[in-house]
């Protein structure tokens, strides 16, 4: 039981409803809490603005003393809130967006919300989130998501995991291509010219990618107006080797989308411009390098650190419940066999 002197307020309203000083409330929140670009209102905004079925985005809004201290986007996802850190694709989404100023009003805040929605799926919380939010009788459920990886700058050397043939390795290719980095700020940036350059690339690959959507398209055309975000191009004369949309805030970098054209891949253009990147951000004084997840075994190389992140289930209905129950075992049932076939098939390989 949480006991407060002055009793907090939770709102819940339209995204189209917030006033403007909601919104720049919203705005001060994150930067006091120096918040990721996952929880910024031009973030929530961007992919409202892109996806129809996100375009009844609510916000669960906290107040304690007069002062906005909680922020809580939610959407319906297959009939079910959840919390915005889960796009169509799993494309890039990462975190979970929410805000809290107050380690000790945060679980308030959440039992309050899980009052008014009855069942909500908070996705990709962090692992001192989890934590915070562990004691309370809810959440029902809990399953790990993900492993992300980010590099950080303060236990830089070695700045990356390669070995020191593989270090030696990309250094040679590197001179030998010659390729160089190219950053364009966000006004520079013609989204078309990006659309063009993923779909000459996207023909060597079986999975459809990204920027053949219409709503992701939309997506990339309203944050590149942002001025924290920027693309980073590998060239080589006048043809363009590989793009990353790439951002910084709060001294932090991020890398959320990158593509090149798969006739280069033995120069290994990917690890060439992450090297580059990594030597901008050297200079730049950036304190952390975030690459998030995907491509599990090529990240491990350049990232010295790597954080869990977990959904969180807060369900009141006992058919939810049970079913999602299932579901997760079900789930953890297959990767536990795929992941012993695996092994498997390794031992089989090597005899």
């Amino acid at each position: 039981m949480i006991v407060l002197d002055t009793k907090p307020i939770l709102l819940i309203r339209k995204r189209t409803h917030l006033s403007g000083s909601e919104i720049d409330g919203w705005n001060k929140l994150r930067k006091r809490e120096k918040g990721s670009l996952f929880s910024s209102y031009d973030w929530v905004k961007a992919w409202a603005n892109s996806i129809e079925q996100w375009k009844k985005i609510i916000v669960a809004l906290g107040y304690h003393n007069n002062k906005l201290t909680f922020v809580l986007p939610l959407v319906i996802q297959k009939l079910l809130f959840v919390s915005l850190a889960y796009s169509p694709n799993r494309k890039f989404l990462d975190q979970s967006c929410i805000l809290s100023q107050s380690d000790m009003l945060l679980p308030f805040f959440i039992d309050q919300v899980k009052a008014s929605i009855k069942n909500f799926i908070l996705y990709e919380v962090s692992e001192p989130l989890k934590e915070k939010l562990s004691h309370l009788e809810s959440p029902t459920l809990i399953e790990h998501s993900s492993t992300s990886f980010s590099l950080e700058i303060q236990r830089l050397w070695p700045y990356y995991n390669f070995s020191k043939k593989s270090f030696k390795e990309l250094l040679r290719l590197q001179k030998q291509v010659n390729f160089q980095l190219k950053i364009l700020s966000s006004s520079e940036v013609n989204p078309t010219h990006i659309f063009e350059f993923e779909t000459i690339s996207s023909k060597f690959w079986t999975s459809k990618t990204v920027f053949q959507q219409i709503k992701h398209q939309k997506f990339f055309t309203e944050i590149i107006k942002n001025p924290y975000i920027k693309v980073h191009l590998l060239t080589k004369g006048n043809e363009i080797i590989a793009l990353d949309l790439w951002g910084s805030l709060h001294g932090e970098a991020f890398s959320l989308y990158r593509a090149y054209l798969p006739k280069y891949h033995k120069y290994s253009p990917w690890n060439i411009l992450q090297h580059k990147q990594i030597q901008e951000i050297i200079k730049d004084k950036h304190s952390s390098y975030h690459l998030y997840r995907g491509y599990t075994n090529q990240k491990k190389r350049f990232a010295n650190t790597q954080y869990e992140q977990y959904n969180l289930y807060f369900f009141s209905n006992p058919l939810l419940k049970s079913y999602f129950n299932i579901k997760l075992y079900i789930k953890t049932q297959y990767l536990a066999l795929k992941s012993f076939i695996k092994k498997q098939l390794k031992k089989f390989w090597f005899i």
